[in-house]
């Protein structure tokens, strides 16, 4: 009995700790998280930095491939002719050749690096907006049903009061076992219904939880309401810009191929020596050789880039009058859905709840009325629900038309 006690503050301390060391848990697994965090968090992928900077030095590589000089030529050549007659003779040359070229067509192409770069910039942007898209459609998905599940259990809750105002009047002597039956299934139906929303939800952090890892699932954060008017977001859209880019590349890229008969001149300079007849001499050697332009053999290749400069600039007119009419269409959409919610009814539609409960303890009311009065407080919570979701979706159907989302 003496060791219990002795042990029995030991055992306090323990506790304690376990308590202190416990705590900070629990903390962290109630902590909120905003759409602007869960957005920040899955953009903070290092491969995709990584990604892009490897397609950069892909560009660079390839165009410093096609731009590399030939190397010089070095010949040889050794003759010797035996006989007596003529006394023999020797010839030995040494000649290097050179590729060059008098039109600056590299100095042109390296100049089409900018734009794509610019262009692969681009399209890692376009990612990320897509993304932050997803993310947050995600997380208003997860928000909502967050809020319909609270609603669910709010009605619950009323409902389990009523179980309390219909066993008050049984004990009266006021209530029948019907009443009680009934108000327990209205519990159970209730239950249900929170049942499936709790698997939605489940459903929706878990595609959130795709983007955003977590060890404790975070509390959602928000206003399921978006905000009135959107903002204004840049006019050129990331997809848009990539096909400018590609297309001011290409018109670089024409202007380096050009005039043929100014490249592949090959310059030679050596050295020969010669012995004949008993004589000898040094001397050097000189050669220009020149290609005969007698067609454009660059014909083919222009046209083949003024033909993808023109699918281009068609698919930059076409990307951009389809974005101005979705973005025309999801603003109106936008601007319906605010105008539908703006009618959802204000908190004050629950003093007819009170008023029902009052009045059925005081069998002033029937069970009917009292379930009535639960049943549509709960469907006006959530059809308003149902109105703040259809306006959010709009709302982030509209951000994505004017690429807003994520910075660059």
């Amino acid at each position: 009995m003496t060791r219990d006690r002795d042990m029995s503050p030991r055992r306090t301390l323990l506790i304690a700790l376990a308590l202190m060391t416990l705590c900070p848990l629990k903390a962290r697994a109630q902590q909120s998280m905003s759409a602007d965090e869960a957005v920040s968090r899955a953009l903070k992928t290092p491969q995709v930095q990584e990604l892009l900077q490897a397609r950069i030095l892909f560009e660079r590589a390839t165009l410093e491939e096609s731009l590399v000089r030939p190397v010089p030529t070095l010949s040889l050549s050794y003759a010797q002719v035996p006989g007596q007659s003529l006394g023999g003779s020797l010839e030995f040359q040494a000649v290097a050749n050179q590729t060059v070229d008098l039109t600056g067509w590299r100095a042109r192409l390296r100049q089409t690096l900018a734009a794509r770069e610019d262009a692969q910039r681009a399209s890692t942007q376009s990612w990320r907006l897509r993304v932050s898209a997803e993310v947050r459609h995600a997380f208003f998905e997860a928000l909502y049903l967050q809020e319909r599940v609270r609603a669910l259990e709010d009605w619950i809750a009323r409902l389990e009061r009523g179980v309390q105002i219909i066993a008050a009047r049984q004990a009266r002597g006021d209530a029948s076992p019907y009443d009680v039956q009934r108000m327990q299934r209205e519990v159970t139906l209730a239950r249900q219904q929170r049942a499936a929303s709790l698997a939605q939800l489940a459903q929706a952090r878990s595609s959130l939880r795709a983007w955003v890892p977590w060890t404790q699932a975070p509390r959602l954060a928000g206003s399921l309401t978006p905000p009135s008017p959107p903002p204004q977001g840049q006019r050129v859209l990331p997809e848009i810009l990539q096909l400018q880019r590609l297309q001011s590349s290409l018109s670089a890229e024409l202007d380096a191929w050009q005039r043929p008969f100014l490249r592949n001149w090959n310059v030679g300079g050596g050295y020969r020596f010669v012995r004949e007849d008993g004589g000898q001499g040094h001397g050097f050697i000189l050669s220009l050789t020149v290609p005969i332009a007698l067609w454009n053999t660059d014909l083919a290749r222009r046209d083949r880039l003024q033909a993808e400069r023109a699918r281009l600039g068609h698919e930059v007119e076409l990307a951009s009058t389809l974005a101005a009419q979705a973005e025309v269409a999801a603003l109106q959409r936008q601007h319906d859905a605010l105008a539908a919610l703006a009618l959802a009814p204000g908190p004050q539609e629950r003093d007819l709840t009170t008023m029902a409960e009052v009045s059925y303890g005081a069998d002033e009311a029937t069970l009917t009325e009292l379930l009535d009065a639960y049943r549509s407080e709960t469907e006006l919570l959530l059809s308003t629900l149902d109105l703040q979701w259809e306006a959010r979706k709009a709302a982030l159907e509209l951000e994505r038309r004017r690429g807003v989302g994520a910075t660059p």
